[in-house]
């Protein structure tokens, strides 16, 4: 039973955990959101891992933080912090990009503009992070491994949003790897 929760099956999981990468390097991970808490477990095959628990229900990006300090502590490659060069970009740009997408079955990502300030938050309980600019089109997450591209266009304005995370590009809940802009 332990090594059918610990092999790999549909969309990447076990019985349970996500298993990623391959030995010797693989690793075992299972997250928790709910009211009032946040945690991640992250283990490794050679016994290294980490689990983190938050009493609040808004603290991905403390528990992320924490992870990517551990990663360079222990030189976990997969979660070091990624660098990006942050560049400016006109307001008119981010405005081509404001909106909502359908970026799954009843999952929306709504991309908002606060004071030329780029947020994206998904539906539901997620939080919402704010997005930095790579180019007019690419953004980046800092809290944790996460970069979006807007594509297409109608009179300007971006029509779908590709998620790229940790070197995959598709969209959470195994949807599709592209989201459309809801109309």
């Amino acid at each position: 039973m332990t090594r059918q929760m610990l092999e790999p099956g549909l969309a990447d999981y076990g019985l349970g955990p996500m298993v990623r990468g391959v030995s010797p390097h693989r690793r075992f991970l299972h997250g928790g959101v709910n009211d009032g808490f946040v945690n991640s477990m992250i283990l490794f095959e050679n016994g290294d891992g980490a689990v983190i628990m938050t009493n609040g229900s808004r603290c991905g990006q403390l528990v992320s933080e924490i992870i990517h300090s551990i990663a360079v502590e222990y030189d976990w490659s997969d979660y070091q912090p990624k660098t990006h060069q942050r560049i400016g970009v006109s307001a008119q740009a981010l405005d081509q990009v404001v909106g909502t997408y359908l970026f799954a079955p009843n999952v929306m990502i709504e991309i908002s503009k606060v004071g030329g300030r780029l947020f994206a938050q998904a539906t539901g309980r997620q939080e919402r992070f704010e997005i930095f600019p790579d180019s007019d089109r690419d953004f980046f997450v800092t809290a944790f491994d996460l970069a979006v591209t807007f594509d297409g266009q109608d009179h300007g304005r971006a029509t779908q949003l590709t998620v790229h995370q940790k070197g995959i590009d598709r969209a959470p809940f195994d949807g599709p790897s592209v989201a459309k802009r809801a109309q």
